[in-house]
């Protein structure tokens, strides 16, 4: 991909990584599940993968598909407790009042896979399933999200603990074993690509003087709480008041 798009390479997010290959530092996950989606596309010949335009219009359509389904995953999940009309109104809601369609759904990056997988783990975590099947629904939404953005995996504990709170520790169980499957190999491959348990995130860490005016992840005094609360693209009282 950076062969056919040099201009990749004055990113600071693509690095020529431990194993002498350059590597996004991003999630691998997310570009595996545009391949899978696009996979469809070139094999038909729909999508020329050596066109020019072939990156963009991969992360387009993946991010765009992704969070289609999304909101369908939403729609059905509330459907089963609303009627019709209000189920509709809901998903409407979801993509269009929210930051999926506005933004989520214009490019790839690890929201969309992110939010597939969480959105896939409620609907399971609701469903009249045995409780097997269930936990390893779960297991696969909580491990889909959280190896796409690791910042999610408070999120994703929520899950599985509310797994075990309402089904037991043996579905519970069949969930962690899935997150912990992914987990590994997340690992493994950030071990053998970057050389570190974390993968790349040591070196972003390394560009927080650069891009954010801090050389650290966490800043205890008002300057960390005023960010952490009100900053106008993060803050919890702005984005996510219930969770404040």
């Amino acid at each position: 991909m950076v062969g056919a798009t040099p201009q990749l390479l004055s990113r600071h997010t693509i690095v020529l990584a431990a194993d002498g290959r350059y590597r996004s530092t991003y999630s691998p996950v997310p570009a595996l599940t545009a391949a899978a989606v696009n996979w469809p596309l070139a094999s038909t010949g729909i999508l020329d993968l050596k066109g020019p335009q072939a990156a963009g219009r991969i992360a387009k359509f993946a991010a765009s598909l992704l969070t289609a389904v999304a909101v369908a995953i939403g729609f059905l999940t509330v459907r089963r407790s609303l009627p019709m009309i209000p189920a509709l109104l809901l998903a409407a809601g979801l993509g269009l009042g929210t930051g999926l369609w506005s933004t989520v759904s214009q490019t790839l990056w690890q929201h969309e896979t992110a939010i597939v997988g969480f959105m896939l783990a409620v609907h399971a975590l609701t469903a009249r399933r045995p409780g097997l099947t269930r936990g390893l629904l779960i297991g696969v939404g909580v491990a889909l999200a959280c190896t796409s953005r690791l910042s999610v995996i408070p999120a994703g504990f929520v899950l599985l603990l509310a797994t075990w709170a309402c089904y037991g520790t043996r579905t519970m169980i069949a969930a962690l074993s899935i997150v912990a499957a992914a987990g590994a190999i997340l690992i493994v491959h950030n071990i053998n690509a970057f050389g570190h348990v974390l993968g790349p995130l040591p070196y972003l860490e390394s560009l927080h003087g650069q891009f954010h005016a801090t050389d650290r992840s966490f800043q205890f005094g008002w300057e960390g709480y005023a960010g952490l609360l009100v900053s106008p693209s993060r803050g919890l009282l702005i984005f996510s008041p219930v969770v404040a």
